[in-house]
């Protein structure tokens, strides 16, 4: 990295509401603010004259999306090196990178950061000649507890919807109905800062996971590792539902369900499943640890981050 090499972290204007930001995101930026002197900025502080004065020598992340036809020129005329942060692979058109193509002919990205590395998604960016980073979600694991004093079988939390998560929307009603004073059920806390439902997000979603061992997650439509895969393995948990094609087979098998299409499901198997599932405990334990240490060692913050890093300043 050269002396006068500065890099930026730009997110969308709108962003500075949005529930997600507010720790799935800016955790990332302000690592790179403390390793690597980044500076974080809105689009609108960006576009206020900041982009003119970047060089060759800088380098902008930028997340997500720019809407405005003037702002997606300007940024084209930027002359700093430019990474898009792609998160959702697709809409519910499942039509791939459509809206990060469509910016990226304006632009020029020098490559994709993308969150969901699942191989035909890189082979597809690859046949567009598109360079692509691996960067997918992550917590720092350093102030994780390895206690297990569970309280309750499950908690069901998260968007709740039955064509785009359907194992989660399928495995939440099971449990929800047949085990309805042995778990619990946290509405999504909507997306708005300033309009929440509940006060658990974040940190405090994380010390409420600690209480449960289960939690419907699944891969929705974009088989995605959703944060919630991590947040389980922070919170001593396991996820239930399918798990993304990338996770290794030895850790996929950890997780119950997750080798079952949704399609598939019999209510009375899945029940049983249960019941057996906490009829031995130490196994139970076993895989709960074995889960944690795969995500405390593959997804780790720090870890994560610094080959990020590497890719970035490359």
């Amino acid at each position: 990295m050269g002396a006068q090499m500065s890099l930026y972290i730009v997110f969308p204007d709108s962003t500075a509401n949005f529930m997600p930001f507010s720790f799935e995101y800016f955790q990332p930026a302000k690592y790179f603010e403390r390793e690597h002197g980044a500076q974080t900025c809105y689009q609108k502080d960006f576009f206020n004259g900041l982009y003119s004065t970047l060089t060759p020598d800088d380098i902008v992340i930028w997340f997500i999306d720019c809407k405005e036809e003037e702002n997606r020129e300007k940024l084209a005329a930027c002359k700093a090196r430019k990474i898009l942060r792609a998160v959702d692979p697709s809409k519910s058109d499942r039509i791939l990178y459509k809206n990060q193509l469509s910016l990226h002919e304006k632009v020029n990205f020098e490559a994709f950061a993308i969150c969901y590395p699942n191989r035909d998604h890189i082979k597809f960016l690859d046949s567009k000649n598109i360079r692509v980073i691996v960067w997918p979600h992550t917590l720092d694991f350093k102030n994780s507890k390895n206690a297990l004093k569970k309280s309750k079988i499950y908690i069901c939390a998260g968007q709740q919807h039955e064509i785009y998560y359907p194992d989660r929307w399928k495995l939440s009603q099971i449990l929800l109905q047949n085990f309805p004073n042995e778990g619990a059920f946290l509405p999504h806390p909507g997306f708005k800062l300033d309009e929440l439902a509940h006060p658990y997000i974040g940190e405090e979603f994380l010390k409420l996971l600690e209480n449960f061992w289960l939690m419907p997650v699944g891969v929705g439509i974009n088989d995605g590792l959703h944060m919630k895969f991590i947040e389980a393995a922070y919170a001593n948990m396991l996820p239930i539902g399918l798990v993304p094609s990338y996770i290794p087979q030895e850790i996929a098998d950890l997780v119950p369900f997750s080798n079952l299409d949704p399609a598939d499901y019999v209510e009375e198997e899945i029940i049983q499943e249960i019941h057996k599932l906490f009829a031995d405990t130490h196994d139970l334990v076993n895989k709960v640890s074995r889960y944690k240490r795969f995500f405390r060692e593959n997804y780790n913050l720090p870890i994560v981050l610094g080959q990020v890093a590497q890719q970035i300043f490359k």
